[in-house]
């Protein structure tokens, strides 16, 4: 018997997990053999609270002891994670559903035009893939005529103004409260490309988003909605809040 499984157990979920269910590395070498350790394989209690066979499966020995005892998704938001784009949307399917039954994200009130305002004043300036997107554009004749902002960002702080007066071009914009409504409104896809990417959002998913846009109509209300099929306001929200 070995955590508390016995060695019959163990070779199937071996057997069953030959890559590590949270950065998908393949697993040859076990824990103790010959090797590097971040490639040996390791049993993972997913819910350390109990010994459930349900979510017990096979680890590398980097994201075990990564790991440790956190949550998920606290550990999702550590460096390691990070720099390994190891995140809910890149683990095996067993994570995903225990996540679901354990730690279901908690409902927020949604976020108001006002808190997105001050969230964003946090965020850097300049993102490279939006850059890159900027020139594409500019290549492709859709350059912003009369631009005066420096930076995505500068121009979201002074549209987001906007709603607490008379609207841009006094469009009337008093009864829109809600941040979301913003995001899918806005018809500017380098915009859009900044928050996403100035938010955290995984740089693979990102460059979807700019390859969906570039394959759609050369007009910006085309690429945005493209940009947002890729990329929903729920997965820019969630990572603004942990910001």
């Amino acid at each position: 018997m070995k955590y508390g499984l016995t060695d019959q157990y163990i070779e199937s979920l071996y057997r069953k997990y030959k890559v590590c269910i949270y950065c998908q590395k393949k697993m040859t070498v076990r824990k103790g053999s010959a090797g590097p350790q971040g490639k040996s394989r390791t049993i993972e209690h997913l819910n350390h609270r109990g010994n459930s066979g349900r979510f017990i499966a096979a680890c590398c020995g980097s994201c075990n002891s990564s790991r440790g005892n956190k949550p998920l998704r606290k550990w999702f938001a550590s460096k390691y994670c990070l720099e390994r784009g190891i995140n809910e949307d890149s683990v095996h399917a067993i994570v995903d559903e225990y996540l679901k039954k354990h730690e279901p994200i908690k409902k927020r009130s949604q976020m108001s035009i006002r808190q997105l305002q001050m969230i964003i004043r946090d965020l850097k300036d300049q993102t490279p893939i939006t850059s890159s997107f900027d020139e594409k554009l500019f290549h492709q004749g859709q350059a912003h005529r009369n631009k005066w902002w420096n930076s995505h960002k500068e121009h979201w702080i002074d549209w987001l103004k906007q709603y607490n007066g008379p609207g841009y071009k006094n469009r009337k914009n008093k009864s829109i409260r809600s941040a979301n409504i913003v995001y899918n409104r806005l018809a500017c896809p380098p915009m859009l490309l900044w928050l996403i990417e100035a938010s955290g959002i995984n740089k693979s998913k990102i460059k979807d988003a700019v390859k969906a846009a570039l394959a759609s109509k050369k007009i910006f209300t085309a690429q945005s909605a493209s940009i947002r099929a890729v990329v929903s306001w729920e997965e820019i929200e969630r990572n603004l809040y942990s910001k």
